[in-house]
């Protein structure tokens, strides 16, 4: 966001390895100077970085979540494995 364009597959990359705490920083930032903006239409292209950003981290919980739920029923069949 800050010197680069999401558009280019590098940065994009770059940005999709980031963690989430990282996510939420790049977010923070562009919300702040987002908002000292006084003119909107200079702000398109960051609001656009900024709904891909949330798409990012959308897809990041949603891999988590998918994590916790295989490793939650691996736990679980192991366990009921032991006291059957």
């Amino acid at each position: 966001m800050y010197g680069y364009s999401m558009k280019s597959t590098n940065n994009l990359i770059k940005i999709k390895n980031k963690s989430l705490h990282e996510l939420k920083k790049e977010v923070l930032k562009s919300i702040e100077e987002l908002e000292k903006k006084k003119d909107l239409k200079d702000s398109i292209n960051q609001y656009q970085e900024l709904i891909e950003l949330n798409n990012i981290i959308q897809n990041k919980f949603k891999e988590k979540a998918k994590d916790i739920t295989v490793k939650t029923s691996e736990l679980l069949k192991k366990i009921s494995k032991k006291y059957k």
